[in-house]
């Protein structure tokens, strides 16, 4: 997959104890993720609860009937702050989603900013070829990546994040944070070495290892 780049990236990250779910009401975000489908993309309403806590995550439900009665579900795809869904649900009335006080989710807030940051997803693929077969067959394994951002040092405060998984934004457009376009994914920090230049300032090259697939959203 080909690398996104920016210039400018704020980070909010997630991390610490989750926090017990109550009954969260879910939106249709479809409209915000390029290549969705219609009804397909949904999110916690309330912005604070949106990110889940993967050690605990949530079970969601669904209502046909306007929240009349509710049923199980079981997403194709959960990620760090959304549920993906193959085929689109009930138009009218519109299939509705919740969560029904299960899981947890976790806390973010901003942590510092960057002036240049460089997204790699990857998806590793395993040659899973047997002999006889006439062509290669591969296998491909968990979706993953790097994640890469330049930030001028100015105190320790990244660094306490090393070997924690964390919720890692990257802004495309640094003038509507905290809803702007952007990539959410879970993460881990792996590096955070520092370089000193004889005149200026300190700066920090921060190396993430990504742990979902990020998604891109307009708004």
């Amino acid at each position: 997959m080909a690398a996104s780049t920016g210039r400018k990236a704020d980070i909010y990250v997630a991390s610490g104890a989750g926090v017990a779910y109550g009954v969260e009401a879910m939106s249709d975000v479809s409209a915000n993720v390029p290549g969705a489908g219609l009804r397909t993309v949904y999110a916690v309403t309330a912005a604070a609860h949106r990110y889940f806590d993967p050690t605990n995550q949530p079970q969601f439900q669904i209502s046909l009937n306007s929240g009349g009665s509710w049923a199980a579900t079981t997403p194709d795809r959960v990620d760090a702050g959304s549920i993906f869904f193959l085929a689109s649900h009930q138009d009218a009335p519109a299939a509705m989603f919740r969560i029904n006080s299960t899981g947890n989710y976790l806390n973010y807030s901003r942590v510092g900013g960057g002036h240049e940051w460089v997204l790699t997803p990857q998806v590793d693929l395993f040659d899973a070829t047997e002999f006889g077969y006439t062509s290669k067959r591969r296998v491909a394994g968990v979706p993953g990546g790097t994640a890469a951002l330049k930030r001028w040092w100015l105190d320790d405060s990244i660094q306490s994040l090393r070997g924690a998984r964390i919720i890692l934004i990257l802004f495309a457009d640094a003038t509507s944070q905290p809803s702007g376009p952007r990539y959410e994914m879970y993460a881990f920090l792996k590096q955070a070495p520092h370089k000193t230049p004889v005149k200026g300032v300190q700066e920090e090259d921060l190396a993430f290892e990504i742990d979902s697939l990020p998604v891109f959203f307009t708004t």
